[in-house]
C-alpha cells in the first residue's frame, strides 16, 4: 500500500480552542498528503511502498528484472523510484553497503555478489524465499506545493470546525471513528479552491494519474548518417507487464 508524507502544519488554521483535535488533525493531513501525491500524477510528495521486483516473471530473465547484479526497479503503478530504504532478502534486511541504487538509470545494484533469481509471492515478504524492496516515489514537494497543501488542510478543519468562513461546501469532510471521509469530487474541490486548481493544472495539465514512462530496451541508436536504426522494435511498458516473459 502507498503511504504519502507531507510536512504540512495546522497551527494556523484555527483558533486552538476550535480544533478538531490532534488525532483528526494527523488524519486530515494524512488525507491532503495523498490528495496531493494523486493530482500531481504521484510525480510530487514523498510517497513509500513495498514491491516484489521478480513478480514480472516467474524467473528472471534478461532485462525482464536486469541481470544477476543488477535488478530495474519502478513502483507497483510504474512510477519511477527515487529513493531505496531497505532490501530483504529471505526476510531479512540488508546492510546498505551491500546495494547502490541509480535513480537515473532505476536499477538497483547488488555490491559483491548477486540478487535472488526467485521469489515466493505466495508467502509474506518477512519470509525465507522472498525478495522485497521498499522505495520511495515523488519529488520533495517546494515551497509552492507545500503553501497549496495547507491551503487545503485549513480549508479542511474550518469544515470539520464549522467555520463559517470556510471555502468548501457544507460538510465536504466527514470525520468519525474510522477516520475522515471527503464527500466532495476532485473537481468540486479544485473548483472552490483556485490555488489548488492553479497549482494542480500547472504540475499535471493532462490530469494524469501515474507518470507515463517508456522503457525501450531493443532500441539502439541510428547508424551515422544512414537515418534508420538498426533495430525497430519499441516496447512501451508499465510494472506488471508480462512482455518479457514469453
Amino acid at each position: 500500500m502507498r503511504e504519502c508524507s507531507w510536512d504540512l502544519d495546522a497551527e494556523d488554521c484555527c483558533d486552538p480552542s476550535e480544533s478538531p483535535g490532534e488525532e483528526r488533525v494527523e488524519q486530515l493531513i494524512a488525507v491532503v498528503s495523498a490528495m496531493m501525491s494523486r493530482w500531481s500524477g504521484y510525480t510530487i510528495g514523498a510517497c513509500t511502498e513495498t514491491v516484489r521486483p521478480l513478480d514480472i516473471c516467474g524467473e528472471c530473465r534478461g532485462w525482464c528484472c536486469g541481470g544477476r547484479d543488477g535488478i530495474r526497479l519502478s513502483s507497483n503503478d510504474g512510477s519511477p523510484v527515487s529513493a531505496v530504504t531497505a532490501v530483504r532478502v529471505d526476510g531479512v534486511p540488508l546492510d546498505k553497503s551491500e546495494y547502490r541504487y541509480d535513480a537515473a538509470r532505476g536499477m538497483l545494484w547488488k555490491v559483491g555478489g548477486a540478487w535472488p533469481m526467485r521469489d515466493d509471492r505466495g508467502l509474506e515478504d518477512t519470509e525465507p524465499g522472498t525478495f522485497a524492496v521498499d522505495i520511495v516515489t515523488g519529488a520533495e514537494p517546494d515551497a509552492w506545493a507545500l503553501w497549496v497543501a495547507n491551503v487545503l488542510l485549513c480549508e479542511m478543519i474550518r469544515d470539520c470546525v464549522g467555520d463559517t468562513k470556510c471555502r468548501l461546501p457544507r460538510n465536504a469532510t466527514s470525520v468519525s471513528g474510522q477516520g475522515v471521509t471527503i464527500q466532495l469530487s476532485d473537481d468540486e474541490i479544485q473548483h472552490s479552491l483556485p490555488e489548488v486548481s492553479a497549482w494542480v493544472a500547472a504540475v499535471n495539465p493532462h490530469g494524469a494519474r501515474v507518470p507515463a514512462r517508456i522503457m525501450s530496451p531493443e532500441v539502439s541508436s541510428a547508424r551515422r548518417g544512414s537515418g534508420r536504426s538498426t533495430r525497430r522494435t519499441a516496447l512501451l511498458t508499465t510494472a506488471g507487464g508480462d512482455g518479457c516473459c514469453g
